[in-house]
């Protein structure tokens, strides 16, 4: 009896913490694996976004329907310290004219038709002739318009090379067989990228812009005639050079 309790106290003193440390230890490995096992998980489609209040946060983002989900993107923005700030630019295709005309035509304000782009770690990234990125200052002389607004959107943990990597994912989606002013334009391509790196999208004064000009009787007029006053409006950015 003496010997067996001996024992038996050996084993709860010893053992059971041992088989304790074990089960951390496996509980530690599977949550490893799960982690950066499968680099893709669904693909193509939009990445999973990280923002600065929480870089360790997952946002699913979709375009048309596809979604996209990195893991790798989760690692890297996880351990990058500093962040980097995110702006959107807006240029205004009607040089002014939409703000003159829309309140007796429209029965009210619209204050530009717009075409927008992110900027972020010194370039810009638009969507024209497919997805294209610039120094901004270049990118500015390019457009030949004048920037109307430069909005800050928020701070991101997103390092270049992922950010890269996704709008690498996303050339077909946003094509320049694609390009449509009115349907697919440089404003939703604005809105994906915003969403995938902050969490969330720009305003809807610029994605939906057309719909709501839509809505008014006089609205497609409106739409023609801008088209026909500016040119740069169906093919902006449509050059040779640039990062694609």
């Amino acid at each position: 009896m003496f010997t067996y309790s001996i024992s038996t106290c050996l084993f709860k003193k010893c053992h059971i913490p041992l088989l304790l440390m074990n089960f951390k230890s496996i509980v530690r490995f599977c949550l490893i694996n799960y982690i950066f096992i499968g680099n893709i998980v669904a693909f193509p489609s939009v990445p999973k976004n990280l923002h600065t209040a929480q870089p360790k946060r997952v946002h699913t983002v979709e375009v048309r329907g596809n979604s996209y989900l990195s893991r790798a993107a989760i690692m890297t923005a996880a351990t990058q310290e500093k962040p980097y700030q995110v702006y959107m630019k807006a240029y205004d295709l009607s040089r002014g004219i939409a703000a003159q005309i829309s309140p007796t035509l429209l029965g009210f304000q619209l204050e530009g038709l717009w075409h927008t782009s992110i900027v972020i770690y010194g370039n810009e990234y638009l969507f024209g002739s497919g997805i294209s990125y610039y120094p901004e200052k270049q990118c500015e002389s390019i457009t030949a318009l004048p920037v109307s607004r430069r909005i800050y959107l928020g701070d991101t943990y997103v390092t270049p090379e992922v950010f890269h990597s996704y709008i690498d994912s996303l050339k077909e989606t946003f094509s320049p067989e694609s390009y449509n002013l009115l349907r697919w334009n440089c404003n939703h391509f604005t809105n994906a990228a915003a969403e995938f790196l902050t969490g969330k999208g720009i305003d809807d004064e610029y994605v939906h812009m057309v719909e709501r000009i839509e809505q008014s009787p006089q609205g497609k007029i409106l739409l023609s005639f801008i088209q026909q006053v500016t040119p740069e409006a169906t093919n902006i950015l449509q050059v040779p050079t640039g990062k694609q």
